[in-house]
């Protein structure tokens, strides 16, 4: 069959069959007989074209896993890069973090702010970031600016005293006397021997007119701390003088 391009080989095409001439009837006869058999084997197979036939449908398992492993693997590559560029987008913020906190330290508030923010734009979610951005807003007077930073700060460490203590000063500075009392208190009530709050919780009950409280408050700040006594006993003085009027 070489010699004649594979005409015989099985597969669908045209073929030329030549038998002898005394065999022509027995050669009809095998031929008849073939194509009789190939029509009953059609007869016994589905009909493609129709719907109502019911065809099996192999399904290739092996490469489906193939396709979902390799689907897999390109989503962890994806994921892992994004992280890689995320970590490093935030690297860089903490670095500019780092920049603000030596522009704060150097009383440099608008540059430290300037920092600040660029830190947080970039995804750099820390305590002091937000802590010494509302220092510096409360410093050039933004009391609503530092108490949102204040309160951020707070809302990532509960027991920060230093931010109840400062976003009180905020208050304080816009004559939220209640809402600075009442930072004064949880900042007393975390740490009882914070001298500072007992004399800004003191300037805020004077303020209210609250004179004995005031006091109290100024006396216990010396006693925990020595250095007050100069610039507290005046105070104390005037608030004595003022109950007495009242």
């Amino acid at each position: 069959d070489y010699a004649y391009d594979g005409i015989w080989q099985a597969q669908k095409g045209w073929g030329v069959l030549k038998v002898l001439a005394k065999d022509q009837f027995k050669a009809e006869d095998l031929i008849d007989a073939f194509l009789e058999a190939k029509a009953q084997e059609s007869e016994s197979i589905p009909d493609e074209t129709n719907p109502e036939t019911p065809m099996p449908v192999g399904k290739p398992l092996f490469p489906n896993i193939i396709f979902t492993a390799s689907l897999g693997i390109l989503i962890g590559i994806v994921v892992l890069i994004l992280i890689g560029i995320f970590s490093a987008y935030r690297d860089s913020g903490r670095e500019l973090a780092r920049e603000g906190y030596y522009y704060s330290l150097n009383n440099e508030h608008d540059k430290a702010i300037e920092y600040y923010d660029k830190a947080i734009n970039r995804g750099y979610v820390d305590v002091g970031t937000y802590y010494w951005r509302g220092y510096g807003k409360n410093y050039k007077g933004d009391y609503d600016g530092a108490i949102q930073d204040y309160t951020k700060a707070i809302e990532l460490k509960p027991d920060f005293v230093d931010a109840y203590n400062n976003r009180g000063y905020a208050r304080y500075k816009k004559g939220d006397l209640d809402g600075a009392i009442k930072d004064y208190d949880k900042a007393i009530k975390i740490n009882p021997k914070f001298g500072l709050a007992y004399v800004n919780r003191g300037n805020a009950k004077y303020e209210k007119g609250d004179y004995i409280g005031a006091i109290m408050d100024y006396e216990w700040a010396i006693t925990l701390n020595h250095d007050y006594e100069k610039e507290l006993r005046p105070w104390i003085e005037k608030a004595k003088q003022a109950k007495e009027k009242k």
